[in-house]
C-alpha cells in the first residue's frame, strides 16, 4: 500500500515555506520507525522550531504534529526505493545486467522530485487557461520535439485547435501570428534553447498567453512565460536525453488527465468520437488491403 502521507507531502512541497520544506525533507528521508518520531527530536535534528513543525503539519491538513504522526503510523508501509543513486552518471565500470534496475531507480527518483517541483496552483491555472484557449501553438526542438508530438496528439484527441511544426522558421512565423486568446507552449528541458525561448518571447509580444515546460528554476525561458511548470532541478549528464523525456512526458500525461478530469463528460465524449473515427479508418484500410 502506498504511503499517502508521504505522497501528500510531495504533492504540496512546492507550496510550503522554506522552513516547512526542511520539515518535509526530514519526514521524507526519515528511515526509523515512526513510533520513535517526536516533535522535540525532529526540532533538534532538523534545526527548526517546534511551531514550524506544527505549521508544517497544518499545511498538510492535520491539526498538529500528533495527528501527522498518527497518520504516518497508519500508513507505515512506506514505498520501497530501488535507489542506488542520486542521478545517473555513466562510467566504464557499469555492468550491463545492472542497467535496467539503475535506469528504473533513477526514473522513479526523478518523477518523485518532479512532483515536489510542480505547484498545484500553477497546474490548475494551466488547465483553466488551456480550456479557454482559442488555439494552442507548441514550440520545441531536438529532444523536446518528441514531447511536443505527444502533447499535440493528446490535445487533438480532446478536440483542441492546436499546432506544432518542427521547422524552426515556421515556428517563428506561427509565433508572430498569435494574438490575444491564443496560448503558446514552449518545451525545453534546459530552458536555454535559444529558438524556443525566442519563439515564446515573440508569442508573448504578439499577445498570447505563454506557458513554459522546463526543468530548471530561473531558466531564460521562464522570463517570457505567464506560467512555468518545472519538472525537476536535477542534472543527469549523459542521461539527459533519456530522463528529460521521462519527466516531460509525465507532465504531458498530467495535463491530459487534468483536462479530462476538469470536464469529464465533455472530453470523454470527444475521445469516444475520435476512437470511433480511427476504428472506421482502420477498417477502411484493411478492406482496401484485401482488394490489392
Amino acid at each position: 500500500m502506498e504511503n499517502t502521507v508521504l505522497f501528500n507531502i510531495q504533492k504540496k512541497y512546492s507550496e510550503l515555506s522554506k522552513s516547512e520544506k526542511v520539515a518535509a525533507d526530514y519526514i521524507l528521508n526519515y528511515k526509523n520507525n515512526y513510533e520513535n518520531l517526536s516533535i522535540s527530536k525532529m526540532s533538534e535534528k532538523a534545526n527548526i522550531s517546534q511551531p514550524t513543525i506544527i505549521r508544517f503539519a497544518r499545511a498538510l491538513g492535520y491539526k498538529g504534529f500528533k495527528e501527522l504522526k498518527y497518520a504516518l503510523l497508519q500508513n507505515s508501509t512506506a514505498p520501497k526505493k530501488l535507489n542506488p543513486m542520486d542521478g545517473f552518471e555513466l562510467t566504464g565500470s557499469e555492468k550491463v545486467e545492472d542497467i535496467p534496475a539503475k535506469i528504473t531507480a533513477t526514473a522513479i527518483s526523478l518523477l518523485e522530485t518532479s512532483l515536489k517541483s510542480i505547484s498545484s496552483s500553477d497546474f490548475s491555472r494551466l488547465i483553466n487557461i488551456l480550456k479557454k484557449a482559442e488555439n494552442i501553438t507548441i514550440f520545441a526542438i531536438e529532444n523536446s520535439s518528441v514531447v511536443a508530438m505527444d502533447l499535440i496528439v493528446k490535445l487533438s484527441y480532446l478536440g483542441f485547435n492546436c499546432t506544432y511544426n518542427s521547422d524552426p522558421y515556421l515556428q517563428k512565423v506561427n509565433a508572430s501570428n498569435l494574438k490575444k486568446g491564443s496560448v503558446a507552449i514552449g518545451i525545453s528541458y534546459s530552458g536555454y534553447s535559444s529558438i524556443t525561448v525566442e519563439n515564446l518571447k515573440t508569442a508573448k509580444k504578439a499577445g498570447a498567453t505563454t506557458v513554459a515546460l522546463t526543468n530548471f528554476n530561473k531558466a531564460p525561458i521562464s522570463k517570457f512565460a505567464d506560467i512555468t511548470i518545472y519538472s525537476s532541478n536535477r542534472q543527469y549528464f549523459y542521461g539527459d536525453a533519456i530522463f528529460s523525456r521521462t519527466a516531460q512526458l509525465a507532465i504531458i500525461d498530467m495535463i491530459y488527465i487534468g483536462l479530462i478530469t476538469s470536464d469529464y463528460n465533455k472530453y470523454t465524449k470527444k475521445l469516444d468520437k475520435n476512437k470511433e473515427l480511427i476504428q472506421n479508418l482502420d477498417l477502411m484500410v484493411a478492406k482496401q488491403s484485401e482488394k490489392m
